[in-house]
Formats: structure tokens, C-alpha cells, sequence
């Protein structure tokens, strides 16, 4: 958002010319290939799961990236967005897996 500022007010100030302005939706598409994941439910004690950490998920990814964005809107009160600002993502992920296998 800070360079969306930076460059209107440069524009405005008549030291650039930005292209004009394009339509945008914050709707993702949807995606056929859900992760079978999602649903899964896990009752126990955490110590059953073994080691937990944290993965980062990056644009890089595609296939984590495609999962986090469909946890977040199954997952998220807010579903998966849009986001704003800076973010980090990641994923919990666990000895056993994601399914437990």
C-alpha cells in the first residue's frame, strides 16, 4: 500500500504517468483440486502427533501455497481474503503427516 501511495503522489505531482487504472476482484478462483486434507478432524492428545513445527509457505510453492489458501477459507472466519500488508505464511505440520499417515 505504501507504493501505491508513493506513486500516486508522485504522478499527481506530474513527475510520472501511471498507466490507467484496472479492474480488480479479490476473488479467488476456485479450485477444483481441494487437498484431500480438509475435513480431517484429529481427537487425541498432541503428544500422539509427535514432533510439531512450522513451515514457511511461499508463491514459490504452488502446491502448499494452493493448501494454505484453501485451509484459510475453510478454516478462517474470515475465509482466505483478501489480505493486506506484509504477511508470513506458514503451515503446522507434524511427524505423522498432514492425514495422519
Amino acid at each position: 500500500m505504501g507504493c501505491r501511495v508513493a506513486l500516486r503522489t508522485l504522478a499527481h505531482r506530474g513527475l510520472i504517468e501511471l498507466p490507467p487504472a484496472q479492474p480488480v476482484s479479490f476473488q479467488r478462483a476456485a479450485d477444483a483440486r481441494e487437498p484431500a486434507f480438509i475435513g480431517l478432524t484429529f481427537q487425541g492428545p498432541l503428544t500422539d502427533l509427535g514432533r510439531i513445527w512450522l513451515e514457511p509457505v511461499d508463491s514459490s510453492q504452488p502446491e502448499r501455497s494452493r493448501a494454505w489458501w484453501a485451509m484459510m477459507q475453510a478454516h478462517h472466519p474470515r475465509g482466505a481474503g483478501p489480505l493486506c500488508g506484509a504477511q508470513l505464511r506458514y503451515q503446522i505440520v507434524y511427524d505423522k503427516g498432514l492425514t495422519g499417515d
